[in-house]
């Protein structure tokens, strides 16, 4: 599957630590229980998990801004959107499971794109995300081993499968967007002066460090408040 062409574009087995997938998806349930229990919320997903760790995605973040597939979709550097996890739960259902497109409508303009990290292989059994891709009206069951990446363009519906399995499916997810357009939460506020200084610069890039509004003059004219795309 082609990204341009259908929308959809799996990049197999980029990520070799799979120590690291096991690692983060046990994490999950303690952010989960944290999440429900301080927020009264009982569904499965998990909202800027960032805010939980915010050293957990660097290994992940570090592979995505180095991907020239991403770039070729943007075209103009991207920042994150948002980044968040789904434990998709046997037999158990949550607003994922509906048909939904994360941008406010459906556009052939590259401006949102999704990124899915499975921590496990994703089967027809248990629930593997589906999407009806640009071609086609037909729904498609994208098929994921432990350690690829799927792309889709934020415009597709998709939706999670109902597990009919033992064992929970889960998965990570981020969305990526370009760069004048506003990311759901302000990651800044999570790291100190001093952390941001520490930051590689591509993850600096992708927390919307180059591109935020200034406040004042000083700010406008220092550099760091000039765009500088990925």
């Amino acid at each position: 599957m082609n990204l341009e062409k259908d929308g959809i574009c799996i990049l197999k087995k980029k990520i070799s630590n799979i120590s690291y997938l096991n690692d983060v998806n046990l994490k999950l349930y303690n952010f989960l229980e944290e999440k429900n229990n301080t927020y009264n919320r009982t569904d499965n997903c998990l909202h800027h998990i960032l805010l939980y760790d915010k050293k957990l995605l660097n290994y992940i973040l570090n592979i995505i801004t180095t991907e020239k597939v991403i770039h070729d979709y943007f075209k103009v550097g991207f920042i994150m959107h948002s980044c968040g996890a789904v434990i998709n739960k046997s037999s158990e259902k949550s607003y994922t499971h509906n048909w939904h497109i994360d941008t406010y409508e459906e556009t052939n303009e590259n401006i949102m794109l999704n990124i899915l990290i499975p921590l496990c292989d994703f089967t027809l059994e248990n629930g593997c995300t589906k999407i009806i891709g640009k071609q086609s009206t037909q729904i498609i069951d994208v098929l994921l081993d432990k350690g690829d990446i799927l792309l889709f363009n934020s415009s597709l519906k998709h939706c999670t499968g109902v597990n009919n399995s033992n064992n929970d499916r889960n998965c990570l997810t981020i969305t990526l967007i370009k760069p004048y357009l506003k990311p759901q939460f302000n990651y800044l506020l999570i790291f100190s002066n001093e952390e941001l200084e520490k930051l590689e610069d591509n993850l600096k890039k992708l927390y919307n460090y180059y591109s935020q509004t200034p406040d004042n003059l000083t700010d406008f004219y220092n550099k760091k408040y000039k765009l500088n795309s990925l």
